[in-house]
Parts: C-alpha cells; sequence; structure tokens
C-alpha cells in the first residue's frame, strides 16, 4: 500500500534536512523565481519565506512574489494572471528569446 503525503516523503529520505533545498542555496547556479499565497493551506508560507532569505543571503539572483490572497493552486484569476507576467518577465531577463 503506498505511503501518502510527508510519510512518502519520510520513506523516502528519512533525513530531510540530507535533501531540503533550504539546506542547500549556496549550491543554486540559476536564477530562482519564488511564488507563494499566503492563503495557501498546503505548503506553509514559512518556508518560501526561509529559501528566500537563504537564497538572498547566499548572494543568489532570486525573486520573491508574496500573493496576500493567493492559494497553493492559483485558484484566483488575479493570482494566475500575476504568476503569468512575472514568469514572462523572469524568463525575459534570464533567459531572452
Amino acid at each position: 500500500m503506498p505511503v501518502h503525503g510527508g510519510d512518502w516523503l519520510r520513506e523516502q529520505a528519512p533525513d530531510l534536512k540530507d535533501i531540503s533545498p533550504v539546506n542547500f542555496a549556496g549550491a543554486f547556479g540559476i536564477p530562482v523565481l519564488l511564488m507563494h499565497g499566503e492563503k495557501d493551506r498546503v505548503v506553509p508560507i514559512v518556508q518560501s519565506k526561509v529559501m528566500a532569505q537563504k537564497l538572498k543571503s547566499a548572494g543568489k539572483d532570486v525573486t520573491y512574489i508574496v500573493q496576500p490572497l493567493g492559494d497553493h493552486h492559483f485558484t484566483r484569476q488575479e493570482d494566475r494572471v500575476e504568476f503569468l507576467k512575472a514568469m514572462e518577465a523572469f524568463l525575459a531577463k534570464h533567459n531572452p528569446a
């Protein structure tokens, strides 16, 4: 029987600190676009805040956007549009065609 959620992940990697990107911010070699909704009920926003802070502290190029009414699934049209515009600008800057 498959294990779901955090239990599955813990089964795959019993010590999450060994694989969590937050512990390897200095190793990032590419720019990062990080967007998180404050109404996200799947992933706590503190995780993205800490990741963005660690990347900035490591001198990495990170664009961090918080959506005050956003949820995990970009349910609101306004949040989807904001995400797509941010991604378009991010790609134009870092991977111009």
